[in-house]
């Protein structure tokens, strides 16, 4: 890491040389094999964050089961259901994705435009949402709600996931996922 030149140098990365970096991930002593590790002060504060409450929307919980073929729900017939390898099952892919969106996974870009406004004034779950975000997770593509939370919730927002959708085929890949990032001029 070069602070004074703004520059992370990656060695070692079974990649093309040039290929964008687009995410780095903090080192956890706690999950991890070297428990000394110093954690920075900012992944500390989000490791102790509460975490948001999740909440399904009738649509989405159906969607979900049908592009699984769990529950006797249909799969997509023109490309059958999904498999939640390398998960154990359908349920253990859903219990993952309720936790990573029970983290307040927006940049902190979205956290200044879309700030939480606190909790609202009663418990009714037909709050408007105050940011709208999409999670590309899986083979799937989750639209999620972040909503105030009700009155003396532990964590300042809750989760509301809004639709679940297969990833689009992409020409040439069976496999479903975006096609690779073009060059940078």
């Amino acid at each position: 890491v070069d602070a004074r030149a703004g520059q992370v140098v990656l060695a070692g990365l079974d990649v093309v040389d040039g290929t964008p970096c687009l995410d780095l991930k903090p080192y956890m002593p706690a999950f991890e094999s070297v428990a000394s590790a110093v954690v920075p002060t900012w992944v500390r504060a989000s490791h102790e964050e509460p975490l948001m409450a999740i909440d399904w929307t009738p649509t989405a919980l159906s969607d979900f089961a049908k592009l699984f073929g769990a529950d006797g729900a249909a799969a997509d017939e023109s490309r059958g259901a999904l498999s939640p390898r390398p998960f154990e099952s359908p349920a253990a892919l859903r219990r993952v994705l309720e936790d990573t969106l029970a983290l307040d996974i927006r940049s902190p870009v979205q956290k200044g435009r879309h700030p939480h406004p606190g909790t609202r004034a009663t418990a009714d779950a037909g709050a408007d949402p105050f940011f709208v975000g999409d999670l590309w997770f899986h083979e799937l593509h989750v639209t999620y709600a972040l909503l105030p939370s009700p009155p003396f919730a532990a964590s300042p927002a809750a989760v509301r996931i809004e639709r679940v959708e297969r990833r689009p085929e992409v020409a040439g890949d069976a496999g479903g996922r975006p096609p690779p990032p073009t060059a940078l001029p």
